[in-house]
């Protein structure tokens, strides 16, 4: 079988993307009669390959297609567009594996290379392959969006997303105003619980805001026993008791788990570790973020989430996949949907309760030292100064004092 070899040139990509796209195209290069490699040589390449979420800039499409004009043009974004020119393909972000395969197959066939000669027959190709290709188009006010949902729903969802205005992230005060602590919510006390079942390997009972919960750090999952209306305001609540944590023996061939689950049927749930990670941050934070997230930096996403057993709400999705792609700041993920902030801020506080998002500190960060006039005096900005100051301010306007809270480990069960 004689392979076709398509150049395919990425714009708009970093490194670790253009990676997972070349080991993409290896993948499945083994069952074509193509053979797609990254080409680093725009002169030399057959097509090429834009991400918008990147460049965020339409005029780059513009400046592509009026340089390249014979070479078909994909563009990459999490928002699916209509194009005017038939040689400009919308693709929707995440990317489906073998649809987005078949669609350069066929895009191939208008390449230089391939294109048949014939006005008639190029044109037939050119409208069957933008028909296949024609999704729904994708509008920032879609209707899971919260302005057009019902008043109940617009109620459910400010527990999940809160109801705060956009902030200017260059205002501390309006920064503050963000911000969360969760040590004495009872979102830090459970963190806190995993923690030690997980350092232990032992299964604990956690007593806390007049609750219990069991942690199993081998299944990773945690049983509550009431409901999740009860759950839902307990999380705003704030206590500076401690934690009384139990070591559960036998585990779950304890008698007095086992009668205790018998006892609380009615309401007991059993929780996956990021599944109640993951709602009781969203529950706790609506729409606030980490006391010790810095909204300067960008923010990176480890992993897709596993959204078939978490709580959505809306553009989470959208915001996944524009984290996942490259580093980016958070208010500037949110101009970059045409969201609320708090949409986002949420989204970051849920996925790094989980421990898949966090800020991205770029080797670029550390190669200068920033300095800051005090007093006249030009003084060298520590990594973690503005941290500190915005934390300081916290503690002072909230009353909270960044006292060490411990929790207190009872003996085992006889």
């Amino acid at each position: 079988m004689i392979l076709t070899n398509i150049k395919v040139y990425p714009q708009g990509f970093n490194p670790r993307s253009i990676q997972r796209i070349e080991l993409f195209l290896n993948k499945n290069n083994q069952h074509s009669e193509q053979d797609f490699s990254i080409c680093n040589n725009l002169s030399q390449s057959d097509i090429i390959l834009l991400d918008l979420d990147t460049v965020k800039n339409t005029k780059a499409i513009n400046e592509v297609r009026q340089n390249n004009p014979q070479k078909p043009l994909v563009v990459l974004s999490v928002l699916h567009y209509k194009y005017n020119d038939p040689l400009i393909f919308s693709v929707k972000k995440p990317l489906n594996d073998s649809n987005f395969y078949q669609l350069l197959q066929q895009i191939s066939l208008l390449t230089e290379k391939q294109i048949p000669p014939e006005i008639e027959l190029k044109t037939a190709l050119l409208e069957h392959i933008q028909s296949n290709n024609n999704s729904p188009v994708k509008q920032v006010n879609s209707n899971n969006s919260p302005q057009t949902i019902s008043t109940s729903d617009k109620v459910r969802l400010s527990s999940y997303v809160g109801r705060q205005a956009d902030i200017d992230i260059d205002k501390p005060q309006s920064v503050i105003s963000i911000l969360f602590d969760s040590k004495r919510l009872l979102l830090g006390s459970i963190q806190r619980g995993i923690s030690r079942a997980k350092s232990s390997n032992k299964m604990l009972e956690l007593h806390n805001f007049g609750h219990t919960f069991i942690i199993d750090p081998k299944l990773k999952t945690i049983h509550s026993f009431v409901s999740e209306s009860v759950l839902r305001p307990l999380c705003l609540m704030t206590s500076n008791d401690v934690s009384v944590i139990k070591t559960v023996k036998k585990g779950r061939q304890d008698p007095q788990f086992i009668n205790l689950l018998e006892q609380r049927k009615a309401d007991v749930i059993e929780w996956r570790w990021d599944e109640l990670l993951w709602k009781f941050s969203l529950w706790s934070a609506r729409g606030k973020i980490p006391r010790e997230t810095d909204l300067k930096l960008p923010v990176t996403l480890s992993h897709w989430p596993n959204f078939s057993r978490l709580q959505m709400f809306p553009h989470a999705m959208q915001i996944a996949a524009i984290m996942q792609q490259s580093p980016a700041r958070l208010t500037d993920i949110a101009q970059q949907l045409g969201v609320e902030q708090r949409f986002v801020f949420a989204f970051y506080t849920a996925a790094n309760a989980i421990g898949l998002a966090h800020n991205s500190r770029r080797q670029s960060d550390n190669l200068f030292k920033t300095e800051v006039l005090i007093n006249g005096v030009n003084k060298e900005l520590q990594e973690n100064d503005s941290d500190s100051i915005i934390n300081k301010m916290f503690s002072f306007l909230t009353g909270k004092a960044d006292s060490k809270i411990s929790d207190k480990q009872s003996g085992a069960r006889k």
